[in-house]
């Protein structure tokens, strides 16, 4: 969803988003591949819960990497089973493992600072987030670990439309809301709300 408003802290998006938009969706998880040489014998941790995360996971999956998904939310982390093993952030933070990739996708800088703690010497920290500002962060502890950041964006668009047409990538409905009903969209329980503006 592209545009949206604020209301106590939480954000609600309306109504936008088709097709081409998940393709793009796609295509970008898609550059993780093309952007970073993964070798599908290392292990891999992502950090995130939420729609971009489940896109990224999905596409990550096909290469056969051992991957682990830290969330915040359990009942969005049932949703990457089928793709990964899974964790919450509680648990992540009071484990020793460590990873040869960290796939960023919460979309909060505290994810980045979660990556450097989790990836292992010399490993790849996959930046997926975009962030709003500035934020503080450590280089120096990168060049001292050998860590790489890259980061990725756009995609092949040819490959997210074989993988769409075949069910290879799929999300769950978002749950609409006529702006009337704005309380109920805000506490849902779905894995992401929102309403449903300019139709009769």
């Amino acid at each position: 969803f592209d545009k949206g408003f604020a209301i106590g802290g939480h954000r609600a998006y309306t109504e936008y988003r088709g097709d081409l938009k998940l393709r793009e969706g796609v295509a970008a998880r898609l550059s993780t591949f093309t952007g970073c040489q993964i070798d599908p014998a290392k292990n891999l941790a992502m950090i995130g819960d939420g729609r971009l995360a489940l896109m990224t996971a999905q596409v990550l999956s096909l290469s056969g990497i051992e991957m682990t998904v830290i969330g915040k939310h359990p009942e969005k982390l049932e949703l990457f089973r089928p793709y990964a093993r899974v964790m919450t952030l509680e648990e992540a933070q009071n484990s020793d493992e460590t990873y040869e990739y960290v796939a960023e996708c919460s979309g909060h800088p505290s994810g980045l600072l979660l990556a450097k703690d989790l990836v292992r010497r010399q490993g790849t920290i996959l930046l997926k987030s975009t962030y709003a500002g500035e934020m503080s962060f450590d280089m120096s502890y990168l060049a001292v670990q050998e860590i790489t950041i890259a980061g990725t964006r756009c995609g092949p668009f040819p490959p997210a439309l074989n993988l769409l047409q075949r069910g290879m990538v799929k999300l769950p409905p978002i749950e609409l809301h006529d702006l009337s009903e704005m309380e109920q969209a805000f506490h849902s329980n779905a894995f992401k709300a929102g309403f449903r503006i300019g139709t009769k």
